[in-house]
């Protein structure tokens, strides 16, 4: 695994898990020098998740971790604790495939996405990656397909959630491909579920869906989703898919049966 993937990994760990409790509010695990503490774990969700394993394998490895391995027995907060690390690393193994993507021959037609996409390119902190910025959403209008995929990826990933995005990812909603309205989705889906939750119901109705509408339709957990998500039950074109389907629909049962 890259130093960057892996640093990805070790901020979601810090910032969800960190069952231990080392990091003290407000510190910076950059700057500690156990900030290799959880690495093996971590390392070892995503590898799951790169082999196909589902949400729910991933918390009860991370809650036995954590119970049993770490002897910490059985905490207040654990499952949630666990679910939200297990969500962002399988959120973040999907777009870190989608990146390795290019070297395996799917690249945007832009140069500029290209460097984007590479980290080569500052897109938030300065006024020159607010330009960056700008041209970004600007290329998810683009007449290349690959170049709406990309600049569509990119910006829902980003941590960033002012009026031009949502507007952006908004329009993205109506693209003429599934992956791009798929990653659309996904990115309002992690914004505000509630402004989501309408447009996966619409999607979900349609004849070819995207990866992302299904991890959007995840993270919403809406029981009003559970009729769509049920008609692609087993229908995904990987193994992956299909188990992410099956994860969404798990999780929006749990969400109906919370409700009663």
């Amino acid at each position: 695994m890259s130093d960057d993937l892996l640093s990805g990994l070790r901020e979601i760990g810090w910032r969800n898990w960190d069952p231990i409790g080392l990091l003290a509010a407000g510190e910076q695990w950059q700057e500690k020098s156990f900030a290799d503490e959880y690495d093996d774990y971590l390392r070892k969700v995503a590898a799951d998740f790169r082999a196909g394993g589902s949400i729910a394998q991933a918390v009860e490895y991370l809650l036995r971790i954590e119970r049993e391995h770490m002897v910490l027995g059985v905490r207040s907060g654990q499952e949630r604790r666990a679910e939200a690390t297990a969500q962002a690393i399988q959120l973040y193994v999907a777009r870190s495939a989608h990146i390795e993507d290019m070297h395996d021959g799917y690249v945007p037609a832009s140069d500029f996405l290209v460097r984007a996409a590479n980290g080569e390119v500052p897109l938030t902190g300065t006024e020159f990656a607010e330009q960056n910025l700008r041209l970004l959403i600007g290329y998810m209008s683009d007449a290349d397909t690959s170049n709406r995929d990309w600049a569509t990826l990119l910006l829902a990933g980003l941590e960033i959630d002012t009026l031009a995005v949502r507007e952006a990812l908004l329009k993205a909603t109506q693209d003429c491909d599934a992956s791009v309205r798929a990653e659309a989705l996904l990115g309002l889906a992690e914004r505000d579920s509630v402004l989501a939750l309408p447009l996966v119901l619409h999607e979900l109705e349609r004849s070819e869906c995207g990866y992302g509408t299904f991890q959007a339709a995840h993270a919403i957990a809406n029981p009003s989703l559970l009729s769509g998500l049920r008609k692609w039950s087993g229908k995904g074109s990987t193994p992956g898919i299909n188990d992410e389907i099956n994860d969404a629909i798990a999780a929006c049962e749990a969400a109906l049966a919370n409700s009663k």
